[in-house]
């Protein structure tokens, strides 16, 4: 990354990876190629894939600007990747369901907060553990509540491409959910539909 932003900045991509024991590499597509630390930038030796942390970085930056209108009030929807701010009308926060493959397969209630969902039933195949290369297959989701688009979407994809570690969602101060309800974290933070 040759650029200013938190996709770069930040050393999440390479925490992940390092969180992880290699399951999320944002240059699976190249082993060997390295990321390097210039001052507050990263450089990449080669080409990134940033799927699995752009949708939310992009949340972000959306989110951001709502705010700097003044809103406070909102659900930003963005194929999946929700951020939730304030509270919906005459509610405490806002009721979000979480679907997989079959409907939905879980309720969450956030307020100024980001859920992401990473699974197969809109595009199959499209996560990669990183460690071998092969596509995700399955019909298991992974959902990871945040307080960011950014963290959530980086989780929720590293967990779902083989990197489930005790402790990784609540060390970023999340948690996540796979697809049989077993909840990581706050247990109350997801309840069946």
């Amino acid at each position: 990354c040759d650029w200013s932003s938190d996709v770069c900045s930040s050393d999440l991509g390479t925490t992940l990876r390092e969180e992880t024991d290699g399951a999320f590499d944002v240059l699976w597509r190249h082993p060997g190629a390295r990321l390097v630390r210039e001052g507050t930038l990263w450089r990449a030796d080669a080409p990134l894939d940033l799927g699995g942390l752009l949708k939310g970085w992009l949340n972000d930056r959306a989110v951001g600007a709502l705010r700097s209108l003044g809103l406070t009030n909102f659900l930003l929807d963005a194929a999946g990747d929700v951020y939730a701010a304030g509270n919906a009308e005459g509610e405490r926060g806002w009721p979000v369901e979480v679907w997989g493959e079959g409907g939905a397969v879980a309720r969450v209630r956030l307020s100024d907060q980001a859920l992401s969902t990473s699974g197969n039933a809109g595009q199959p195949g499209h996560v990669h553990d990183a460690r071998t290369g092969a596509s995700v297959l399955g019909d298991r989701v992974v959902s990871v509540v945040a307080p960011t688009g950014l963290v959530a979407d980086g989780l929720a994809t590293a967990i779902y491409a083989g990197g489930w570690r005790a402790g990784l969602a609540e060390a970023h101060g999340a948690w996540a959910m796979d697809g049989a309800l077993r909840s990581r974290g706050a247990r109350r933070v997801f309840r069946r539909p």
